[in-house]
């Protein structure tokens, strides 16, 4: 016989922490105490009762052939409030673009490919899309390329006031080369 009290303990936590639908085999798997099919439904009725009774936003509910931990849909205005700012990762080429973008703004994708030494078409697209980076105009240069600048958005994720609170180039711990590289004019644009 399978103790009721444990087997909701662990099917609570293993849905808890899952993102994906677990299905009755999985959960028998993970489980490992060998709970019947029905033991496993009566254990979920047990919890979603449990849940209701306590006013839970949440319930578990069978989707995808499995069982997934949700959020009741009374709170779903909240989640889309959440879900704006999800936090987010960026690569050591996005860091680079952006920290270019934030030093040298306003900036086209050459002056900043000519820093980089590669393609930065897709870390610009990523930062544009993340809204670290704007377009903030055209270069007074031939075919009139596109002027990149930081946001505000840039200024929070960062915890800074102003661009002002970037720390200098002689403040960061950088080897003389990559000083040297940053020091480059870049040719001065109008907008």
């Amino acid at each position: 016989m399978v103790d009721e009290k444990k087997l909701t303990e662990v099917i609570e936590t293993l849905l808890f922490v899952t993102p994906r639908a677990l299905t009755i085999q999985q959960l028998k798997d993970l489980v490992g105490l060998e709970p019947s099919t029905k033991d496993l439904r009566q254990a979920v009725q047990k919890l979603n009762l449990e849940y209701e009774l306590t006013g839970r936003v949440f319930k578990i509910e069978e989707v995808a052939g499995g069982f997934q931990m949700r959020t009741v849909s009374k709170v779903r205005e909240w989640i889309r409030k959440v879900d704006a700012i999800k936090p987010f990762r960026l690569t050591p080429a996005n860091l680079e673009t952006l920290s270019i973008v934030a030093y040298k703004q306003p900036v086209t994708r050459a002056q900043i490919e000519f820093l980089r030494g590669v393609d930065s078409s897709s870390t610009l697209r990523t930062l544009l899309h993340r809204r670290l980076v704007r377009i903030s105009g055209r270069a007074e240069l031939p075919g009139k390329p596109t002027l990149y600048s930081t946001t505000k958005t840039f200024l929070e994720v960062f915890s800074l006031k102003s661009l002002k609170d970037l720390p200098t180039l002689a403040e960061l711990d950088m080897d003389e080369d990559m000083k040297d590289q940053f020091s480059l004019p870049l040719i001065e644009t109008e907008m």
